[in-house]
């Protein structure tokens, strides 16, 4: 497991610390609410209950990235989760092989050490015979990479719901937020999104997790770069710093609870009612807007005007 650009932090500083204490610790049950389904409010509690990762961390991050790229694709989270897992088992054998001057002996420790990891991670996602099996780890790096365009798709489908939450909900001229206008004006804005059907499938497919894509655009982790990007740049850099992954979700909280509340309800797709819990939630302003997309956006959404207002009124 090399350095993590992204993250700053080298995971082998972490291992001896993880081996001297209950960092490697597993929850019960974490097979049940993070592989055979995925329980929102149970992953994120585990990733904010600690000042540090350990191996449930670890694996419970990618968990959630994988189903925030792409919520309904539990073969991607669950590929992306034995690659965490395998890696991880990887570096704990050679930490103990170090530590005995035997490689088999290593091998057996980390499985007494660690049972729980084992039992509740590691066998559940199939074990040795899965990470045989399993395809490279710059084939799953492009895998996630070509989930990037529908990412990008829904952070301009919920850049125009904010604007239009903070600069015209309140003005009585201008009509409520709606998935098919923001999918006109998606289209409209950058060719390449395809025509409006093309923004609508996307909203279907990632509405559950849309507030998490459009909040991790807008967290900033290191010299300016977006939580999103850095995903993306390298999908197995996992982000192992709990303050970045508390913003996230308290940003995500922010955009389901006030801008994703505020658009019309819609067949093309629900926006996710996700339970953050105890999460502090973190308002912030909508990204600057170029001009002529502000005029555009203000257009379609003006409400028309019907032939009565067009009529002068009666003098007397």
């Amino acid at each position: 497991m090399p350095k993590s650009k992204a993250s700053g932090v080298d995971p082998a500083d972490t291992w001896e610390r993880i081996a001297a204490s209950n960092l490697a610790n597993v929850s019960d049950h974490f097979e049940i609410y993070c592989i055979k389904s995925f329980d929102f409010t149970r992953v994120t509690k585990i990733l904010l209950e600690r000042e540090e990762y350990g191996l449930q961390g670890i694996v419970a991050l990618a968990a959630l990235y994988a189903w925030t790229i792409e919520p309904h694709n539990d073969a991607l989270r669950r590929r992306f989760m034995a690659h965490v897992a395998g890696e991880a088992v990887a570096r704990l054998d050679q930490f103990h092989s170090q530590q005995s001057h035997n490689r088999f002996v290593g091998e057996i420790q980390s499985r007494i050490k660690f049972p729980s990891f084992f039992i509740e991670i590691f066998y559940p996602l199939g074990g040795i015979d899965r990470l045989v099996r399993s395809s490279s780890r710059n084939s799953l790096i492009n895998s996630i990479k070509r989930r990037e365009h529908g990412c990008r798709i829904i952070v301009a489908l919920v850049e125009s719901f904010h604007y239009h939450y903070e600069e015209l909900r309140s003005d009585e001229n201008f009509r409520r937020a709606s998935v098919n206008t923001s999918a006109r004006l998606t289209s409209f804005f950058d060719k390449s999104y395809g025509v409006d059907r093309t923004p609508k499938k996307q909203w279907r497919d990632r509405a559950e997790s849309a507030s998490l894509i459009y909040a991790a655009n807008n967290t900033f982790v290191k010299d300016g770069r977006k939580l999103l990007s850095l995903i993306f740049e390298d999908g197995m850099a996992l982000i192992q710093k709990p303050d970045v992954i508390a913003g996230w979700l308290g940003r995500a909280k922010f955009v389901q609870n006030h801008i994703l509340r505020s658009v019309a309800p819609s067949t093309k797709g629900h926006w996710g009612k996700l339970d953050f819990g105890d999460v502090k939630e973190i308002s912030f302003s909508c990204p600057p807007i170029k001009s002529y997309a502000k005029s555009q956006i203000a257009a379609e959404y003006q409400k028309k005007k019907s032939r009565e207002d067009d009529l002068p009124s009666n003098a007397g």
